[in-house]
């Protein structure tokens, strides 16, 4: 719901106001409601998504298959891809720069997550061992 709100209070007023003022002393700007409600709904989704990036690496860092250190490391990495993820639902550059810095902020509190809770759980089932007359 954060994500939604978030892409409904800050990204869609400021990508709408680019857009439609983006040559408008060259052109006269028609909405079709089609187009908006695709914009709108498209971009809504994807900040809805993009607000689940700490749980999901959480997950993956309690099932032990990436760390905080990992993490660490990869994060050159992480800024293109939330370029790339960003760039995705909008058209603008104002929309993509506007979901681009939540993503990074996301991607440091998964880390600080990761590094917190992200210990894997250790496992309940001990090896069965043995009687001492079975070897």
């Amino acid at each position: 719901m954060a994500g939604v709100a978030f892409g409904y209070l800050l990204v869609m007023p400021a990508a709408l106001k680019f857009l439609l003022h983006f040559n408008a002393d060259q052109f006269r700007i028609e909405i079709r409601a089609s187009d908006y409600y695709s914009f709108a709904s498209q971009t809504l989704v994807a900040c809805g998504i993009v607000f689940r990036v700490p749980v999901g690496i959480l997950a993956l860092s309690r099932l032990g298959i990436v760390s905080a250190q990992k993490l660490r490391k990869w994060r050159r990495y992480a800024i293109v891809v939330n370029a790339v993820i960003a760039m995705v639902p909008g058209v603008d550059p104002v929309s993509m720069l506007l979901e681009m810095l939540p993503l990074l902020a996301l991607y440091e509190i998964s880390i600080t997550l990761a590094a917190v809770f992200g210990q894997p759980a250790p496992s309940l089932a001990r090896p069965a061992q043995a009687p001492e007359g079975y070897r």
